[in-house]
């Protein structure tokens, strides 16, 4: 038996932290509880989505109230005969909301191609085709770019920007009058066989020679942002004034102007990066995915497949002072020659690079 000061003195001895500590430290190491792993979000199935429609979209997104009207009156005539006239395939001019004149639908397929093919087209495969339409005031390009003189096409430098008759002219008046079109017709002409490669193609998806013809219109007739920003000085200085078909933008050209110029190249590089955007979502739900470029697939698995949210995010980056994606800042469109190797769409590999990385945009959308 122990006294009580024996008790009281072994007490306050085992007790203390220091004598704890060491006991403890001669125990056998306790097993730490394994923690469940965050489980990785699964990537976004693309192949849930429907081909037809998403190509559809990406067609159609261009076009306002009164254009989609005329395109769906005329749609029925076009996929009901094999010998359309190009009256089935042409919409009628009209000016839209923030439009100084009129404008029409460029057809990225060209309507002759659609004329003497459409015999050879399925009905799903002729309504994509028909449905991929642009604003002609979208499309507009720095002339002589290495976007044309790569195929070996002559340029013509005599104005620093050209567009889609008639995009950008040189006096706000109704009609072709005044319309800046220099290599309008050559990149048309080279446009179209980009896209009868694919067309010609007897294994071709029913969609292919849709997304291709969105694909060669980016790059003939899309100069990025800061492309265009190479000639700013020569627009600016122009003898000539011009102007914009957008109303809150008009002239572009004149010393005092560069700040409506650089709204106008920001506002074409948010439409082409949106075109961008809507066509990797094409080839990923074609099951292209080694042409899409990384950063797109990463904007679209976090968007779960939307454009405008995946425009969003690449708006949240462009402004972010430290930005986790990669952009494109290249002054030329960053694609190699889309007839390489004589390829086409589905036979395409990586390297040929039909779709360049995104570039910053200012916004993260535009509507016409």
């Amino acid at each position: 038996m122990f006294s009580s000061s024996r008790k009281r003195k072994f007490s306050e001895i085992s007790s203390s932290p220091s004598t704890i500590s060491k006991m403890r430290s001669l125990e056998p190491p306790r097993k730490r509880r394994k923690l469940n792993p965050k489980p990785k979000s699964k990537p976004f199935n693309f192949k849930s989505l429907d081909l037809k429609q998403t190509v559809n979209e990406s067609g159609l997104w261009h076009m306002d109230s009164t254009q989609l009207g005329l395109l769906d009156k005329q749609r029925p005539t076009f996929l009901s005969t094999t010998s359309p006239k190009s009256s089935d395939i042409r919409i009628t001019s009209s000016t839209g909301f923030n439009q100084q004149w009129g404008n029409s639908a460029d057809e990225n397929v060209r309507t002759q191609l659609q004329r003497d093919q459409r015999k050879h087209m399925t009905r799903d495969e002729a309504e994509t085709v028909f449905n991929q339409r642009s604003q002609q005031s979208a499309l507009v390009w720095k002339t002589g770019s290495e976007t044309l003189t790569q195929y070996g096409d002559e340029s013509d430098t005599s104005e620093p920007i050209s567009a889609h008759t008639p995009g950008v002219k040189h006096e706000v008046i109704g009609g072709t009058k005044g319309a800046m079109t220099k290599e309008h017709g050559r990149r048309d002409m080279r446009r179209q066989s980009i896209v009868k490669t694919t067309l010609d193609d007897e294994d071709r998806g029913p969609h292919d020679t849709a997304i291709m013809s969105r694909l060669a219109t980016i790059q003939l007739m899309q100069s990025p942002k800061e492309e265009l920003q190479t000639v700013k000085s020569q627009v600016l200085s122009s003898k000539k004034p011009i102007f914009s078909q957008f109303t809150d933008i008009s002239q572009i050209s004149g010393k005092t102007n560069g700040a409506k110029f650089d709204s106008f190249t920001d506002r074409l590089q948010v439409i082409r990066e949106t075109d961008k955007m809507h066509v990797a979502k094409s080839l990923l739900v074609r099951g292209l995915d080694e042409l899409v470029p990384d950063t797109h697939k990463t904007l679209l698995n976090q968007s779960e497949g939307s454009v405008p949210g995946a425009m969003k995010l690449l708006h949240k980056q462009s402004i972010s002072s430290k930005p986790s994606i990669p952009f494109n800042t290249k002054t030329k469109s960053d694609t190699e020659r889309l007839d390489r190797r004589g390829r086409s769409l589905h036979r395409m590999k990586k390297i040929d690079r039909p779709l360049s990385p995104p570039r910053k945009v200012s916004s993260s959308g535009f509507e016409f």
